[in-house]
């Protein structure tokens, strides 16, 4: 069988990286458009925050990237598993593979 776990983002910087050592975090805006069931023009922004563990893409975003920026990402979505509490805690995490910046 075979799978595939990618995701393609295509949005706005919402501020700086910021910088964990080799790794950077940064919260992406898309936007979403639709009419209502009453014919009314409605839009939602929805942010994505995603981790780029590859250290030269990380270092290029914190020096080059700022906010408002239009970036493209290929990422796939990774499982994060972490105890708090003597709880065990399981989420997702959206990790970028490629970050390019793209003309307004």
């Amino acid at each position: 069988m075979l799978t595939l776990n990618q995701l393609l983002i295509i949005g706005r910087i919402g501020g700086p990286p910021k910088t964990f050592g080799k790794i950077a975090k940064v919260s992406i805006a898309t936007d979403r458009h639709w009419t209502d069931k009453d014919g009314e023009a409605k839009s939602a922004t929805d942010w994505v925050t995603i981790s780029i563990v590859d250290a030269k893409q990380a270092e290029w975003a914190a020096a080059t990237l700022k906010k408002g920026d239009g970036v493209f990402v290929k990422a796939r979505v990774a499982e994060t598993k972490y105890e708090t509490a003597g709880q065990r805690v399981y989420g997702v995490e959206v990790v970028a593979a490629m970050v390019t910046g793209v003309p307004p």
